[in-house]
Order: C-alpha cells, then sequence, then structure tokens
C-alpha cells in the first residue's frame, strides 16, 4: 500500500458520530484481506485474520476532531460547537466544510473584527465558540441548505513537505488507520500460525473512547496495541523536562507507564532494537487519553501497549507528521506479530 490509501481515508470526513461512510471505505479496502468483518452498533468495524489460539487486537480510531451546526439565525450566520478539543483561536478564520443534506457547502469561521481603535483588552482577549459563527454567504437562505446538527470539518487538503514529511487534516488518527490496513494485508500473506489477528477502527474516541469498549468485550483479546497519534514536543517553548521529549521522524513511541503493560514494552523495546527500528519511550504517568484506558480493563482484562506516531499541532486543521514514522510503525508491529508465541507474556 502506499500514500494514495492514505490521501482517500484523509479525504472522507469522520466526526465522531458520524464515521459510517468512512468505516464503509475501510471495509471495502480489507474486502480481500480479512476472512471475517463485522461491524456493531456502535459502528465499530472489525476485520479478523488467522484462527491462531491466541487473540492479539489492533486498534486506530476511526473518528476525528471537528464541529456541528447548533444554531441558525434569520440572516444566516450558522453558530457551532467543537466535538472534540479544538481550542476557539485555532478555529477562527479557517475555511470549512459543512457536511449537510444537500451536500457539502463551504465557508469560513468568522468572529467580529478587531479594529486598530479597539482596548487592548479586545485586542488580547481570545474569542469564545459563542461569538463565533460560520458564514456561508447564503444569508437568508442558509436554513435552507443547513441543518440543525450538520457535521462540519476543516477544508485543509493534503500536502507533501521537504524530507519525507507531510501535512493533513485528521492525521489523528487515520495514520493508525491507514497502518491497521497494510498490517493486516502483511499478516494475511504470512500468518502467523500461533496469532487470530483482530483490527478494529473504532469509533468516537475524541468524545471518550466511547467505541472501543464495547468492541474489545466482543473480541476479549489476551494482548492488545492501539495505534493512535502523540504530539512531539520539538517545537519551540514546549516544556520538555515537563511533557518529555517526542520528536517527529525519530520513530514511533512505546507507552510505558501506569496505564500500559511493563512486559509488552520490553518486548517491543527489544524487537525495535533488534531490527535496527528507531524508537522512542513515551512515559505516561497516568491515563494514556487514549482507546487503551477502556481497552486494557475490558473483561477480564488484557495486555495493553500504545504505539505513538509523532505530529505537530495535534487537532489544528492539519497535523504534520514524518512519513518515515508511519512506516517504522508498521515494521515493528509487522516484527512482533511474525516473532509472536503463545503466552509471551505470563
Amino acid at each position: 500500500m502506499t500514500k494514495k490509501l492514505f490521501e482517500e481515508l484523509v479525504s472522507i470526513p469522520s466526526i465522531s458520530g458520524n464515521e459510517t461512510i468512512f468505516q464503509q471505505f475501510v471495509s471495502r479496502t480489507l474486502a480481500q484481506t480479512a476472512n471475517i468483518q463485522f461491524t456493531d452498533v456502535l459502528n465499530n468495524f472489525t476485520a479478523q485474520s488467522g484462527t491462531g489460539p491466541e487473540k492479539v487486537l489492533i486498534t486506530a480510531h476511526a473518528d476525528e476532531v471537528g464541529f456541528i451546526v447548533t444554531f441558525i439565525s434569520d440572516d444566516g450566520f450558522i453558530y457551532f460547537q467543537p466535538v472534540g478539543g479544538i481550542e476557539p483561536d485555532i478555529a477562527v478564520g479557517q475555511i470549512v466544510t459543512i457536511i449537510g443534506t444537500n451536500g457539502h457547502i463551504s465557508g469560513i469561521i468568522g468572529r467580529e473584527e478587531v479594529w486598530p481603535t479597539a482596548s487592548a483588552e479586545a485586542r488580547t482577549t481570545i474569542a469564545s465558540y459563542k461569538e463565533l459563527w460560520i458564514d456561508i454567504g447564503a444569508n437568508a437562505r442558509a436554513k435552507e441548505l443547513i441543518t440543525i446538527g450538520d457535521p462540519v470539518v476543516y477544508d485543509t487538503a493534503i500536502r507533501e513537505l521537504p524530507d519525507n514529511h507531510l501535512l493533513a487534516r485528521g492525521a489523528d488518527d487515520k495514520l493508525g488507520v491507514y497502518a491497521l490496513t497494510e498490517l493486516i494485508r502483511r499478516f494475511s500473506k504470512n500468518p502467523n500460525p500461533e496469532v487470530s489477528l483482530f483490527v478494529v477502527t473504532t469509533t468516537q474516541e475524541e468524545v471518550g473512547s466511547r467505541g472501543a469498549l464495547p468492541a474489545v468485550n466482543r473480541i476479549a483479546p489476551k494482548y492488545s496495541i492501539i495505534i493512535d497519534t502523540i504530539a512531539a514536543t520539538d517545537v519551540p517553548v514546549a516544556d520538555r523536562e515537563e511533557i518529555g521529549d517526542i520528536r517527529i521522524g525519530y520513530g514511533p513511541t512505546i507507552s510505558r507507564g501506569s496505564n500500559t503493560n511493563t512486559e509488552l514494552f520490553y518486548i517491543l523495546k527489544e524487537i525495535a532494537k533488534r531490527e535496527g527500528i528507531p524508537y522512542q519511550i513515551d512515559a505516561e504517568a497516568g491515563p494514556t487519553a487514549t482507546d487503551a484506558d477502556p481497552i486494557q480493563v475490558s473483561g477480564t482484562g488484557t495486555a495493553t501497549i500504545v504505539i505513538g506516531i509523532p505530529v505537530r499541532y495535534t487537532h489544528f486543521p492539519a497535523e504534520l507528521f514524518s512519513w518515515d514514522d508511519v512506516e517504522r510503525t508498521i515494521d515493528l508491529i509487522t516484527h512482533f506479530l511474525n516473532s509472536f508465541k503463545r503466552s509471551t507474556i505470563t
């Protein structure tokens, strides 16, 4: 598989709770790869390859952050709220697409203009979402074109940058979904007889990891790997002494901390060293803020680890990352699956 598949993944909006079209695309993509596929009532998509005695689960979340229409004024200005964590100062001035029943409609997020004569307080105050609106230029016709509850996404095209870096909306976590498709494709060509591999693209992660738990309870795996993005700290003013030193282009992160499995950490670390795969350590003192948190306590429990793909500008209109880190993530987990032996974790 190539970057072309990733481009297709990010081109399909999938705001939390509105992942259906995206999940259908994933299903079609894996139609020739997985021998078993199924969805559940929360729209999680699951594919299985292999019938070995040990169940290994790999997940990535299908949803992305965005907005939802909450009110339309008589003069055609559209008010909205964020779905997932988006700071309002990031949203101001961005071009967006409203996904309505009448088609996709472009607009811009506006606010009151701050004139040079405004007070210092007005020039430095960050507007709240209550003070922002979307302008589609339709005036009174807006109510004919837009419906309360319509999802909204940034209108951001994927861009290739120097040194194998890219910019893309929704890299969190369509990078993980891309990695899943490649992992199960490789596994299906060279299955490990010890393993039943399950991959799940989960829903509603950005609003509290709602999809992950019922999806995993259905599978009851012994081992779980969560692929997600992780905020890179190799930017100006980042306090690395407090939040850690995570860099794009230096390989995926392997989580280590109070909410992940220590033995899996050492196994993946040794594989990375043995195979010459660059990696970084993500130290997590508390919850991981990923699907790993509910997954590890699903059913009777599952040995869980997070593999992170570093990105800059998490939940911005576009996120910046290294394609090298994506390929290294796939290579690391592929070697894990190939070398897996029953009762790896006691």
